[in-house]
Order: structure tokens, then sequence, then C-alpha cells
């Protein structure tokens, strides 16, 4: 799992905090790139999507509660979060105690999960 530390000057309820992706949401961006190359044929707009992924993940270091709560499927009602960027949701939870927010997943928002 990969770590990524920040200060928080901003008085959230988080102020020290570290963002974990595990090993499936590598796994998940790069399908998507792939998956966005193949359609566009165009390195920059799978570039592009990739990047604007990797900064909303970024932006739950500020803000880790912006998303909603997760109230259908796999991550229903278990304490997940969800924030879409696109036609993608990114799965993820704030662990408040630990200072902690993991991102699990990011699918593509019409399949089912």
């Amino acid at each position: 799992m990969h770590v990524r530390h920040w200060e928080n000057s901003g008085g959230n309820i988080l102020d020290k905090c570290t963002v974990k992706m595990f090993p499936q949401t590598y796994r998940d961006i790069d399908k998507i790139y792939e998956q966005a190359l193949l359609v566009s044929n165009y390195a920059d707009n799978a570039i592009a999507l990739a990047e604007k992924l990797e900064k909303a993940i970024l932006s739950l270091e500020e803000q880790p509660y912006r998303g909603a709560e997760r109230k259908y499927g796999f991550y229903a009602f278990k304490g997940y979060r969800q924030l879409t960027v696109e036609n993608y949701i990114i799965i993820y939870e704030v662990f408040e105690n630990e200072k902690v927010v993991a991102v699990v997943t990011v699918k593509y928002g019409k399949s089912e999960f």
C-alpha cells in the first residue's frame, strides 16, 4: 500500500493525515487509463483523465469528508464514501482516529459494484 503524508493548516477535523492507496486502486487507475487510450487514441486525453482522478484523490488530504456516504452496491452502509470524477467513482474510507484516508477502488460509475 502506498502512503502519502501531508500537513493541513485549514483547521479541518483531520489536521495531519495519511492517504493510503491500496494496490487495487493503482490497478484500477491503470485500467481506466488503458481504456481511455483505446477509446480516444490520444494519450493526452488518457493522461488528463488519470490526472483528474489523482487530483481528486489528493484533494481528500484536505477534505476527507467531501464525498457522499455510499448508499448502494457492495460498499453501501459500511462506512465508505464515494467521490465522482467524470464517469468514475472513487471509493474510500476515513479513519478519523487514525487520521487516515484509505482509497479502496476506482470504478466506472455505470458498472454494478
